[in-house]
């Protein structure tokens, strides 16, 4: 599985891209732990955007931003690095839901929270909203103060 070279993103171009989506975003390629997740999300009144692949997602990003994500790191495709790093820069949290180990991670990568997979349903919730009520208060309000073209809001270069 190719792994991300986190030096090749130290420049990242952010994307034009729509306001913020209430949506949380979920990278998983196991199918019925993806369904799984978004009946748990669904269930606690949350609404998923469910994406199967690193380069889904990837896309999809181009003209979105959630409010949260939940990604697992080991995706067929490559590790799910790639979609954390642009999520970081936008200032979303990210929750790794993974079976991995969480010294796979970068030791400067700053992520909401890992869960392990199996994983409990009310602790993936607890994790999700933990993650957006705790999100800093100052890039909402930078987000907001963005000068938007056709109600989008554009975002240039993020140095990581």
């Amino acid at each position: 599985m190719p792994q991300t070279d986190i030096s090749d993103l130290t420049h990242l171009e952010v994307m034009t891209l729509p306001r913020r989506c209430e949506a949380i975003l979920v990278v998983e390629d196991e199918p019925f732990i993806a369904l799984d997740i978004d009946e748990v999300l669904r269930a606690a009144g949350l609404t998923a955007e469910i994406r199967s692949s690193r380069s889904d997602a990837l896309r999809w990003l181009e003209r979105s931003s959630p409010a949260a994500a939940v990604l697992d790191l080991h995706l067929r495709d490559g590790d799910g690095l790639a979609i954390a790093l642009i999520l970081q820069a936008r200032g979303v949290p990210v929750i790794f839901c993974s079976g991995g180990d969480p010294s796979d991670l970068p030791n400067d990568f700053k992520v909401a929270a890992w869960v392990g997979k199996p994983f409990v349903d009310r602790e993936l919730v607890a994790a999700v909203r933990l993650a957006i009520t705790d999100r800093d208060p100052h890039q909402q309000i930078e987000e907001s103060d963005v000068p938007r073209e056709n109600g989008t809001q554009r975002l240039h270069k993020v140095m990581l």
